[in-house]
């Protein structure tokens, strides 16, 4: 099976993509080398690659692929998708706690956030359902489409949202007749929070709430996602990875920003207003980015890009990073973090020494450090949790854990983790050597648990 099967990355099927579309479009590359970098944010995931290609004597096909680092995290758009729905519950906590007027006419009767649905198991489908119109409804206002053929949100005018109508997420108190509808929209002309967002009744009885574009960019969560997805992680990539130009070693982030030649943005994710933008501020030497397409294109470019990998992998000599990711062990409680640099240098056993369980991490950065997995941060991301394991039995009685890896670049590309004890008693791990992100099983909002959890 190894041998007929393959798997790729996105963001390297994305580099192949952007290869073979240059190649039919007779665009040839204007240098011998060209170091790309591609940055593919998706629904679930970003994934990144940084590729340093050698093109032929015309520059015409790529004879050498030197892959010098990948990257991924498990958030991209549905995570902002989550991020949209806290602002909608608050803006809608904010109107309806505020006004008794608008009390009158609404309810918010199926929230976004809490820690249990409400009522019956016949209320909690209904606010399921409203949870999951909500998130539709959220998708449709940042990417356009839908039943009501919205246009894509252009990152100025108002971000517009459908919030009710037909026992959706907002609910009225009294069934909304043709004569209360020009009473009720007088009064809704005339309420809106600080910020300036507002509800509004349509012709169909559809409840839509207006939010102001600089109240979406200035929303303090979304401006913090933005900025460790078009800085943090292109940081990170470029830190980690094993560059030279002329035969010299480059150490400093700023030497190595320099030597990216090309950007490809890909994926659905990447068209929300700004960021593409931004992604490309963080690189001063670009000589090429390539127009980044529209949606269902956008989306497309993977699924081109394994096809395109088929066509040239045979002619193309293809290498693997030299930096890979690397393993990690957090200790419970007390949350110590021991990288697998640290035990590789010490070469001595980990102390469990008050230890309940210690979680098998696989880390995709350089520099792992406890402050990551604060549940506030978004570095948590760059950390998977392989397993969970209890001290007891294997180290109830002896308290030395050795870490062992072996049969690293096996034909299935598994790497074999040997956790022991003292007295070589032995528990064996099989991973594949993928990077994520702490919690990256769990299925995203709503897909999981439809509730947001309260922010503390």
């Amino acid at each position: 099976m190894p041998e007929r099967i393959r798997l790729i990355s996105e963001s390297d099927a994305v580099a192949f993509n952007y290869c073979n579309q240059r190649i039919c479009n007779k665009e040839y590359a204007s240098r011998d080398f060209e170091r790309t970098l591609v940055y593919d944010f998706g629904a679930g995931t970003l994934d990144l690659s940084l590729v340093l290609i050698g093109w032929n004597e015309e520059r015409t096909h790529p004879i050498t692929w030197q892959v010098e680092n990948r990257l991924g995290v498990p958030i991209a758009g549905n995570y902002l998708d989550s991020l949209l729905a806290y602002l909608i519950h608050e803006i809608l906590k904010e109107l309806l706690e505020n006004n008794d007027e608008l009390q009158k006419i609404f309810e918010y009767s199926y929230p976004l956030v809490g820690n249990k649905l409400k009522g019956d198991e016949a209320e909690q489908d209904n606010h399921r359902r409203s949870i999951f119109e909500l998130w539709e409804a959220i998708r449709w206002a940042k990417q356009g489409g839908g039943e009501n053929n919205q246009p894509a949100w252009d990152g100025e005018n108002l971000f517009q949202v459908k919030i009710g109508g037909q026992g959706d997420i907002i609910k009225t108190l009294t069934k909304i007749g043709k004569k209360e509808i020009k009473k009720d929209k007088k009064v809704l002309a005339s309420i809106s929070t600080e910020e300036g967002a507002f509800i509004e009744i349509r012709d169909d009885n559809s409840f839509w709430l207006n939010i102001p574009a600089e109240q979406i960019h200035g929303y303090e969560s979304i401006q913090k996602f933005i900025r460790f997805m078009s800085e943090t992680i292109l940081d990170e990539l470029l830190i980690a990875a094993d560059i030279s130009e002329a035969g010299l070693q480059l150490n400093t982030l700023a030497e190595k920003q320099d030597t990216v030649n090309t950007l490809v943005i890909s994926g659905r994710g990447a068209l929300w207003p700004g960021l593409h933008q931004k992604v490309t501020k963080h690189f001063r030497e670009l000589s090429k980015v390539p127009k980044l397409e529209d949606s269902q294109k956008a989306k497309n470019a993977v699924v081109q890009g394994a096809v395109a990998w088929q066509l040239l992998a045979n002619s193309v000599q293809i290498q693997e990073p030299k930096c890979r990711s690397q393993l990690a062990i957090l200790c419970v409680p007390g949350n110590r973090l021991i990288s697998q640099s640290e035990w590789e240098t010490s070469g001595k056993p980990i102390d469990l020494i008050g230890v309940s369980y210690f979680q098998l991490m696989e880390v995709g950065i350089n520099n792992p450090d406890e402050s990551d997995l604060h549940s506030d941060s978004l570095r948590r991301h760059f950390y998977t949790i392989l397993d969970e394991i209890p001290v007891d039995p294997l180290w109830t009685d002896d308290r030395e854990l050795t870490i062992e890896l072996k049969n690293e670049d096996d034909i299935a590309g598994q790497t074999i983790v040997v956790l022991s004890n003292s007295l070589g008693e032995k528990r064996e791990y099989r991973m594949a050597g993928s990077v994520g992100g702490v919690g990256s099983t769990e299925r995203p909002w709503p897909i999981g648990n439809p509730l947001l959890k309260p922010l503390i």
